[in-house]
């Protein structure tokens, strides 16, 4: 069983645990992707969680030049326009899980796993549109994160958190293509296939303020 699998199992299966169990929610405000969490305390060492981040842009780009246009028998001033709109939105699943408790103070580690969904477009001046949904299934790009925090308890329902970790993000593809290869002793080409890959990570570190609630 993988690590996906894994936490896919404690999360429903946390909903059929009888005893201490509690609904939580959090928030993470901050200058990047704002962050809500909702989760099941299973007791008081485990919570399951299903997260979400959501963020839009756009971006126009505008290429102005000179050429000569045979049509018109002169030079002219040429504008290509190409212009894209979209949305990520990151859901993931994790684990928190409470270490040390004293007092008001609570520490606990964190891991979650996380696959972006891209929609959006992109168009020219010839009105040719790529779909970014369509690109992105070219590639396998996932995420996971893991860090370590504390909360700051006011009462049993709401607390103040501080989070510190690591992020990890991959992507990877491969395409294939009909080519030919010239073979000087016979004269002729020969058929053959090329294959491009592509893989790329990277590790960022992030941290975040949460507010918490537990119903």
């Amino acid at each position: 069983m993988n690590n996906k699998q894994i936490i896919l199992v404690l999360l429903f299966s946390s909903f059929s645990i009888a005893g201490f169990s509690q609904f939580t929610f959090s928030v993470s405000p901050g200058l990047g992707l704002n962050t809500a969490h909702v989760g099941y305390k299973v007791n008081p060492k485990i919570v399951p969680f299903f997260g979400f981040q959501y963020a839009t842009g756009s971006l126009t780009q505008v290429d102005s030049y000179e050429e000569y246009d045979r049509d018109r028998g002169t030079i002219v001033q040429v504008e290509d326009e190409v212009k894209a709109n979209g949305g990520i939105f990151l859901p993931n699943l994790g684990v928190k899980y409470f270490l040390l408790q004293k007092e008001k103070v609570s520490t606990y580690a964190l891991t979650s796993f996380s696959v972006p969904i891209i929609t959006g477009k992109v168009t020219d001046s010839d009105g040719d549109v790529i779909r970014l949904s369509d690109e992105i299934e070219k590639f396998g790009v996932w995420g996971a994160e893991l860090g370590f925090g504390a909360e700051y308890f006011f009462d049993k329902s709401f607390s103040l958190g501080g989070e510190f970790g690591v992020r990890y993000i991959r992507a990877k593809a491969e395409q294939s293509f009909n080519d030919s290869v010239f073979n000087p002793n016979t004269g002729n080409n020969i058929p053959s296939e090329s294959t491009t890959s592509f893989a790329a990570a990277l590790n960022p570190t992030y941290s975040k303020i949460s507010l918490n609630f537990y119903f």
